[in-house]
């Protein structure tokens, strides 16, 4: 696959709750479908997407330098929420992608550049299992990274993302999303037309606050 032909398959909404102007959602068929096999929840942070490759892999990350709407405390500056393999024309399952980020993580010479400069974390996953639409609100809980800015005390997270198990089903892109009712109600203005803000980096948070939970739901 040639990089610049690359595209992220985005997620769509899950159609629940308030729609929001003219956001896409998820039909019920493909909702339907994605929610009748084993799902992987994981955390959505509120950043900018971004894309990078080696010889091995595309890097799909979330650059969170800059503050949007929500303020983070993070161990480095970028997110992996996806990783695209190259060599074997598919996106890594959950476990792949995780240990591929931690190897990364220890060998950061072989990242490329923006990368290794600005460090990377794994993104937090919440849950393995099958789901119905109306289990899903309640996996969006207190973030290990977000903090209120005045406060500093931990925060709700932005919203979860919903996965299909690529272990099951490695060429499935189909995903959903559902975005906190507080964090759309509080978007009033574009973080480019706001005062410029960064996010806390701190190399030496601890691993434990790097990896989330992944609890399995029969």
């Amino acid at each position: 696959m040639d990089f610049k032909e690359f595209r992220y398959p985005k997620p769509l909404r899950f159609d629940i709750g308030k729609h929001v102007g003219k956001k896409r959602y998820m039909s019920k068929a493909d909702e339907n479908y994605l929610l009748s096999g084993r799902v992987i929840v994981e955390e959505k942070m509120d950043g900018k997407e971004t894309t990078f490759r080696n010889r091995e892999f595309i890097f799909c990350a979330e650059d969170l330098k800059v503050r949007h709407s929500i303020a983070y405390h993070i161990p480095a500056r970028y997110t992996v929420f996806d990783i695209f393999s190259l060599v074997r024309g598919l996106f890594l399952c959950a476990q792949e992608k995780a240990d591929v980020t931690r190897f990364y993580m220890r060998n950061r010479n072989l990242l490329p550049r923006p990368l290794a400069q600005g460090g990377i974390f794994p993104i937090r996953q919440l849950a393995l299992g099958v789901f119905g639409i109306n289990d899903l609100p309640a996996l969006i809980s207190i973030s290990a990274y977000a903090v209120n800015s005045k406060t500093k005390d931990p925060d709700f997270m932005e919203g979860i993302v919903v996965k299909p198990d690529r272990e099951l089903l490695y060429e499935e892109h189909l995903s959903g999303k559902i975005v906190r009712k507080e964090f759309l109600d509080g978007v009033r203005t574009h973080y480019l037309r706001m005062r410029r803000e960064l996010n806390q980096i701190d190399p030496l948070l601890p691993e434990t606050e790097m990896e989330g939970p992944l609890t399995a739901v029969k």
